[in-house]
């Protein structure tokens, strides 16, 4: 859940940048909080199975006897088959984490390349508006 509203979130942010034609302040750490994410479901993804294996025996003599008749015992395929939608969601949350990635790429070129508005903070816009008075002073001597 909370890499779908990271993903949101920066695809907001970016959609913003572009319809103001400015380059986003936030986008950096809204990139960072959504990679987060990627990587902690990444680690939840590593723990399931561990998660499946202990929830599936009842007891260990009833395990041995399972490993005996099959390979696949029918608890664990049956949760298995429980954590595949799960595990199918997570997945496609991580793509499309990737492909948002994909888009940040692609508003930073275009950003570039129609010469957005950078990002300033009001010392450097007064400090620019002195560099440009202190010019027009000395061209008009």
């Amino acid at each position: 859940m909370k890499l779908s509203s990271d993903s949101s979130k920066v695809l907001k942010e970016l959609s913003s940048s572009i319809k103001l034609m400015k380059r986003s302040k936030s986008i950096d750490a809204l990139v960072g909080e959504m990679k987060n994410a990627v990587q902690e479901l990444q680690n939840a993804f590593t723990s399931l199975p561990n998660h499946l294996t202990q929830t599936t025996a009842s007891s260990p003599i009833e395990s041995i006897e399972e490993k005996k008749n099959s390979n696949i015992s029918i608890a664990d395929g049956m949760a298995l088959m429980e954590a595949m939608p799960l595990m199918t969601i997570a997945s496609l949350l991580i793509e499309i984490s990737a492909r948002t990635q994909g888009v940040v790429d692609a508003v930073g070129t275009l950003a570039t390349l129609a010469r957005f508005e950078g990002i300033r903070n009001e010392k450097s816009s007064s400090r620019v508006q002195a560099e440009e008075q202190e010019d027009r002073a000395l061209q008009e001597v």
